[in-house]
């Protein structure tokens, strides 16, 4: 893992390769800058040229890509040179083209900013045009400027390398006025017309940093800093901006060529704004813990705690700040699984898994010894593919798990509940076909013998005899209706009978259903009058809309009075839109709508049937009673009309398996009027899909 000290041992190297870069093209000898070990981090082309080394040079010593038979003598001197600078003597190098080529070389050392030695510079001179003997112990005794060849230590060099660095290097008198700065604190500072030469850099340094400053120097003078002194400041730039800077003062107080101090600063404004920035975002973001009531906490790879808010602190009832908690692991705070968790096998298995795997895991139950829930979320924070621990949150959810239990419990007794209410529901059907069918065998036995005796007796002579027995058969009929009415209905509403779906005229249904009726019409003197349109022919049972219309004519017969009037309509709905919003033109003895039950099964109706009369009515406070099983109307209870009570429940029941429904409005004394919409046969599981036709 990259640390900041490596990050800024780089930034400099770059700025010496830099420097470097531009020097060699300057100078006609080639630069090795290398690393304590001789690892080359910089090759010049020059020494490149001279030598034959590339790239892959860098993975071993310099002194490799000299010539074999020389390489253990400069390595020996290389190991020997431990001083700031070391003479290599002359040695021998094979160019690129095979070319043998005699070289000299010296070293300097590279210092670091606590004086420690960083690296070295080697400077190789091609020697191969020189003339003359080289003497054996010291090649290069008296070597220098006059020599024909630039040492290290030329003014000039040293020039070239300082003015193209990017680090500030400035020399500052005893008193802190300026006296000498390199190319880079020209290039950030620039030349100033404000810049006062007596007040040194303090012109330049940030109000707020100036005493600081200031006491540093002072510090030096006294003679109460004897090494190199670290220190931040901010210096204005050329262009107005404030700059972070990161340097070092060097008393030289004593030394005759200096008497002052020399500065190094680097600038460090990208990395202390992103400090800035990520200590903002701290701050922040702790806030925003702080202010959570959800419990949180910041854990590292070791499991010992970064981070807690408050809310934390509270949830697990501890008796310690938050603070108390960092640098800790939970466990040596009392909150381990085995103290805490009423499964702690399950949650010491949680918690491994999450180490090992660092896997996200959101709203993981765990139930406390003291009985309450919490619900946790356990997020891994990885940097740069490692696990470094994780965040992790906890709600205190004991009220909604109770509640969820409590619900759970109470689904648990509807299902019970609802699967005895079906098996109940099964019992009745089955009771009611038991019965009926129980029923219609002595009933049509009774049927049988009644007409049997009717026809062999003479009306004649014994007229009391036939009345007595027309009762008879009529009140077995009405058993025989009412038995099969019942099972009917029961078929019907919960759809344990598939219907037979064909083909059906709905004309040619209702002028059936009036012919049935017409008769009863007849003998009460009641005035039957159809009115019909063409429509479409619907996929329904013919028995069962029969049935419907019957039904509904059979009541209106009933309860219209003697000279009374009867209007049936039947007219199509198709093209309505979704529930079947056409109505026909009102009738005269159509009364004020009230509401009765039925729903919409189907959102398009084919047909609309209306049956009005003008008979007794019904009052308007039991209208919604009307399709409900048995119920029949007071004023037709006493005025001792006959009935079951089920007429309306089949035709509603009828309408409903062929996607329509039934309502009922009527007025006391002045009439009725019953209105079907209906259409295609839904199938049976009700949920209004049209059957398979």
């Amino acid at each position: 893992m990259t640390t900041t000290q490596d990050r800024l041992d780089e930034e400099r190297r770059a700025a010496v390769r830099q420097a470097l870069g531009a020097l060699s093209g300057l100078v006609p000898f080639g630069l090795i800058a290398v690393d304590p070990e001789g690892r080359p981090w910089y090759l010049s082309q020059r020494w490149m040229d001279l030598s034959g080394a590339g790239s892959e040079a860098r993975d071993r010593p310099w002194f490799a890509a000299v010539h074999p038979d020389d390489e253990e003598g400069v390595a020996q001197r290389w190991r020997e040179t431990v001083e700031r600078r070391g003479r290599l003597g002359e040695f021998r190098v094979v160019g690129p083209d095979g070319t043998v080529r005699r070289c000299r070389g010296e070293t300097v050392a590279m210092l670091g900013a606590q004086g420690e030695v960083v690296g070295r510079l080697v400077v190789i001179t091609d020697a191969t045009s020189s003339t003359g003997p080289v003497a054996d112990e010291d090649p290069w005794a008296g070597v220098g400027v006059d020599a024909g060849w630039p040492s290290l230590a030329t003014p000039h060099l040293l020039d070239v390398v300082l003015d193209h660095a990017q680090d500030v290097i400035t020399i500052l008198n005893a008193d802190g006025s300026w006296r000498w700065s390199n190319g880079g604190a020209i290039r950030l500072v620039g030349h100033q017309a404000e810049f006062d030469v007596a007040e040194g850099i303090f012109s330049l340094v940030h109000p707020e940093d100036r005493e600081h400053v200031r006491a540093l120097l002072g510090r030096a003078v006294e003679g109460e800093l004897a090494d190199e002194v670290p220190f931040e400041l901010r210096l204005r730039a050329s262009d107005g901006t404030w700059r972070w800077m990161e340097g070092s003062l060097d008393p030289r107080l004593d030394e005759p060529a200096i008497r002052g101090f020399v500065v190094h600063l680097h600038d460090i404004t990208e990395r202390r704004s992103a400090q800035d920035a990520l200590e903002a975002a701290n701050r922040r973001l702790v806030d925003l813990i702080e202010s959570l009531q959800t419990a949180v906490m910041l854990e590292d790879e070791d499991g010992r705690v970064v981070h807690v808010n408050q809310a934390f602190v509270e949830l697990f009832r501890l008796n310690d700040p938050p603070d108390f908690l960092v640098g800790r692991t939970l466990a040596s705070v009392g909150l381990s699984a085995g103290r805490l968790v009423a499964e702690p096998a399950d949650a010491e298995l949680l918690l491994r898994e999450l180490r090992e795997r660092g896997e996200r895991r959101d709203g993981v139950r765990v139930m406390l010894l003291d009985g309450r829930a919490l619900e946790c979320d356990f997020v891994p924070i990885v940097v740069q593919g490692a696990y470094r621990g994780y965040l992790s949150t906890y709600r205190d959810v004991t009220g909604q798990a109770r509640a969820e239990a409590e619900r759970e419990r109470l689904l648990a007794s509807e299902r019970e509940e609802n699967r005895r209410l079906a098996e109940l529901d099964a019992y009745r059907s089955e009771s009611l076909a038991a019965v009926s069918h129980e029923l219609r065998t002595p009933l049509t036995s009774i049927v049988g013998y009644t007409h049997l005796l009717r026809n062999t007796i003479d009306p004649t002579a014994s007229a009391e005899e036939a009345a007595y027995l027309d009762a008879i058969a009529r009140n077995v009929d009405r058993l025989l209706r009412l038995a099969g009415d019942v099972v009917a209905l029961d078929s019907l509403e919960t759809r344990a009978m598939p219907l037979p779906v064909s083909p059906v005229n709905v004309l040619e249904v209702v002028e059936r259903a009036v012919r049935t009726i017409s008769p009863q019409a007849a003998d009460r003197s009641i005035d039957v009058k159809v009115e019909t349109e063409p429509g479409p022919v619907v996929q329904g049972d013919e028995d069962r809309l029969a049935q419907l219309v019957e039904n509904l004519l059979a009541n209106a017969v009933k309860f219209t009075l003697p000279q009374g009037r009867i209007v049936v309509r039947a007219v199509p709905l198709v093209g309505a839109p979704p529930g079947g919003e056409r109505t026909p033109a009102p009738s005269s003895a159509q009364a004020a709508p009230a509401t009765s039950s039925g729903a919409d099964a189907s959102p398009t109706p084919a047909w609309e049937l209306t049956v009005a009369d003008t008979g007794i009515g019904v009052p308007e406070d039991e209208l919604s009673m009307l399709s409900t099983r048995f119920f029949r109307a007071s004023n037709a209870r006493r005025r001792g009309l006959p009935g079951s009570g089920l007429g309306l429940s089949v035709a509603r029941a009828i309408a409903e398996r062929h996607g329509g429904n039934l309502s009922v409005s009527s007025i006391v004394g002045v009439g009725t009027t019953v209105t079907v919409r209906f259409g295609d046969v839904v199938d049976d599981l009700g949920d209004g899909t049209p059957a398979d036709r």
